[in-house]
Parts: C-alpha cells; sequence; structure tokens
C-alpha cells in the first residue's frame, strides 16, 4: 500500500508538472522505474540524494529476493543429504562446505540464465518472461497448492500446533492464540478462494496476442513463453507422482506426516503444557541395543 500511494504521488505530481494525462505517462515494466521515477526525482529538491536512496532501495529489494531464492533451493538440495557433522566443526564441516558449494553453483547458474536478458533483444525476451511467468500464471498455482497441502493434507491444526510452537518464545500467550487462530481461519477456506478467484481473472484478462511497444510476437514467441510456464509448474505433479509410488511401494514410508525427530515433537523444545503431551507422529521399530559383557578373570 504505501508503494502503490508513493507512486500514484509520483505520477499524480509529473502529469501536473507536464500538463499530461497520466494515462500517456505511465508504462509497466522497467519504463515506469527506469524513465518514469528518474523524472519525478530530478524534480526534487536534492535531486541526487533522493536518486541514490531510490536506487538503493531497488538493489537491496533485488538482494532480498534472491537471498529468498537461492537459500531455497539450496536448502531443498541440501536436505536431500543426510545430515550430521560428517567432519570436524566449523568452516571444516562438509555439511557447511556442500552448502558453500551448491550456493556458488546456483549463483552461478542464474548469472548464465539472466545473460540474455542483458543482451540487445533482452527487452523482447524480459517482457516475454513478464507476460507469462509474472503474470500470475506461475505463482499462483504454486500459492494455491501449497494452501490446499497445508490446510487440507497436512492438516490445519497439526500445522496450527507447529506455528504455535515456533511463536511460543517470541509471542504471549494471547498474540500465541490470536495468531494462530487467524492463520488456520484465513488458509483453510479464504485463501484459496482468493487464489482461485485471481487465478481465473488472470486467465479471463489474458490477451491474445502479446506486444511490446509496437512489436508484436509471433506464434512461436507464445508457444515458447507457454513452454516455460509449463516447465516450471511440471515438477509439481512429477514429484508428488514420484512419492505417492513411493508411499504406495516402500512400507512405513509416508509423504504427508512429518519424522520422528523433526523439531516440534522433540520434547525438549516444548515449554508448559506442553511439555508433557505426546505428539503423534509415526511409530518407529526401537533401535537394537548390543549389551557387552566384560568376561573378567577372579582368581581364588
Amino acid at each position: 500500500m504505501l508503494c502503490l500511494c508513493m507512486s500514484a504521488g509520483f505520477l499524480g505530481f509529473l502529469g501536473k508538472q507536464l500538463n499530461e494525462p497520466i494515462e500517456n505517462l505511465v508504462s509497466s515494466g522497467p519504463h515506469l522505474v527506469f524513465v518514469v521515477f528518474p523524472r519525478v526525482l530530478g524534480m526534487l529538491p536534492a535531486s541526487y540524494l533522493w536518486s541514490i536512496l531510490f536506487y538503493l532501495t531497488l538493489l537491496l529489494l533485488a538482494f532480498s529476493c534472491q537471498f529468498v531464492i537461492v537459500e531455497t533451493i539450496v536448502t531443498s538440495l541440501l536436505d536431500l543429504f543426510p545430515s550430521g557433522n560428517n567432519g570436524t566443526g566449523g568452516l571444516c564441516n562438509r555439511r557447511m562446505l556442500l552448502h558453500l558449494l551448491l550456493t556458488f553453483t546456483s549463483c552461478i547458474l542464474f548469472f548464465l540464465l539472466g545473460l540474455p536478458l542483458v543482451a540487445q533483444g533482452g527487452m523482447y525476451m524480459y517482457n516475454l518472461l513478464d507476460n507469462f511467468v509474472a503474470s500470475g500464471f506461475v505463482i499462483l498455482p504454486i500459492l494455491l497448492l501449497k494452501s490446499i497441502g497445508i490446510s487440507w493434507f497436512y492438516a490445519i491444526n497439526r500445522w496450527g500446533r507447529d506455528l504455535s510452537h515456533m511463536l511460543q518464545y517470541s509471542c504471549c500467550y494471547c498474540c500465541n492464540k490470536l495468531v494462530t487462530v487467524v492463520c488456520q481461519v484465513c488458509w483453510c477456506l479464504p485463501i484459496p478462494l482468493m487464489l482461485v478467484g485471481s487465478l481465473l481473472w488472470t486467465s479471463l484478462l489474458w490477451p491474445n496476442e502479446v506486444y511490446f511497444e509496437n512489436y508484436k510476437y509471433s506464434e512461436g514467441h507464445v508457444i515458447m513463453g507457454w513452454l516455460i510456464v509449463g516447465v516450471e509448474l511440471a515438477p509439481i505433479p512429477i514429484v508428488a507422482i514420484i512419492n505417492c509410488c513411493l508411499a504406495c511401494c516402500v512400507k512405513g514410508r509416508t509423504i504427508i506426516r512429518p519424522p520422528a525427530d523433526w523439531g516440534p515433537y522433540l520434547q525438549q523444545h516444548h515449554r508448559g503444557k506442553r511439555r508433557g503431551k505426546v505428539l503423534s507422529q509415526p511409530h518407529i521399530p526401537p533401535k537394537p541395543t548390543i549389551m557387552v559383557v566384560d568376561s573378567t578373570v577372579t582368581s581364588l
């Protein structure tokens, strides 16, 4: 809301200064950030200072988004390897070195994938990705499946207990319960309905032809855009089918319930009334114990 109010104020000020309607000034995409906003900032007192602060904000925003994306990929890949300290502690930990290697590889891969966007026809590729990927055809189905998976498959009550466990050391009892109940109610029905409505609205408003200024994308470019969308969404059903097959074939394997060594299951992480409460968890057979008898020779 703050960014929306700031953008509307900037455009209204620029339209009044140039005596032009706002629809003739604003354009979606990078034109708004790199053309319209610099013109507005150049009219302000201490324009150099405001320009530095504005683009420093954009730089920090880009870094924060990249941190989330890279850490999500690295953590998902790192979870495929067994945990534990396979080596000495500190920076010499093998798991830490693996984390650094995966982070470096991901950054180099993202750098190579981003090179076409800064080439001579990079703006056309950027506009194509903006129309197909950033328009909601990728993020909305992912959010919808995530909300349904958490609230209906993982069980909203179990997720509420996990959320309460995460908030127990940062909120009071009333705030903890309020946040937990509100999140449970929203994730059950309102959020999936809003996501379905947004996805339908985006599909209905989708134009039949894609343009960048006066350039019309060919049918092959549109097919390539839909292929990019399909490649990004394809891992969801593929991984779901693989896990369902493993759950049916491997005895004792579950795909919805977390393992027994998960943080909220451990009693040392609980406090108050929850410390003595045993949470439901999958049955794990006890490990066989080996008793070693030390034989001694007694002289009489």
